[in-house]
């Protein structure tokens, strides 16, 4: 996958099935019991698209799962892409709350390549109160 907005678009698809398939089986077999095998498939994911693959503060701690689904094509519409850096492209993004129409965030992707491949190096969200965007963890 070499176009930024590909990778983006799968590393979506990829997490939302991954939330919904771990939020399942958290629910049928309880978060103990399938904690490893959950960690493993996102580690899997992260590998794949991100260029640091998440850290002790993020989801891999856990891993957490619930509702609703942190990524979800269908909620997070990209709003602009700049790509006035050729080696370093920023995707922002607004994600709708699939539930309650009127809680929205903004949020940006920063990807770059590594070794020909496009991996997302950075997340970010616009806080309102601050005015500011702050990184996420992954």
């Amino acid at each position: 996958m070499n176009n930024p907005k590909e990778v983006l678009l799968g590393f979506f698809e990829e997490m939302h099935n991954w939330e919904v398939e771990s939020s399942k089986l958290a629910d049928e077999k309880g978060i103990g019991n399938i904690k490893s095998e959950v960690r493993d498939a996102l580690l899997n994911i992260y590998n794949k698209f991100l260029l640091k693959p998440g850290g002790k503060n993020g989801r891999l701690a856990g891993p957490s799962v619930g509702y609703p689904p942190e990524y979800d094509e269908k909620n997070e519409s990209i709003i602009n892409i700049d790509n006035s850096n050729p080696k370093k492209i920023v995707i922002e993004t607004l994600w709708v709350h699939p539930a309650i129409s009127d809680f929205s965030k903004k949020q940006k992707y920063t990807l770059q390549q590594k070794d020909g491949d496009w991996k997302i190096s950075k997340k970010e969200i616009f806080r309102a109160a601050s005015e500011k965007w702050e990184n996420r963890v992954f």
